[in-house]
């Protein structure tokens, strides 16, 4: 299933849960631009679930629980969908 999120979604303080995914290395930069060379702030651990807060291009703006921001590629979150089917 492909899930589209478009960047309005986030305006009213709507946020979303995600959870990391990350590549063989066990876990994914966090970074303080929604940039490829964006400067890492931080290191996240694969299925550390986090808040969608933002999106910027390619790039989503997330929260993490102990109230770090920054921005990681989509391709390394899997947004959660409640078992009713909303987002």
């Amino acid at each position: 299933i492909s899930l589209q999120i478009k960047s309005n979604f986030f305006y009213n303080n709507n946020e979303l849960k995600g959870i990391i995914t990350s590549p063989s290395d066990g876990h994914s930069n966090l970074r303080e631009t929604p940039e490829a060379d964006g400067f890492v702030i931080g290191k996240i651990e694969e299925s550390t679930n986090v808040n969608v807060i933002g999106k910027v291009g390619r790039w989503f703006k997330i929260r993490t629980s102990d109230g770090y921001v920054g921005y990681i590629h989509n391709s390394l979150i899997l947004i959660k969908i409640n078992w009713e089917g909303n987002i």
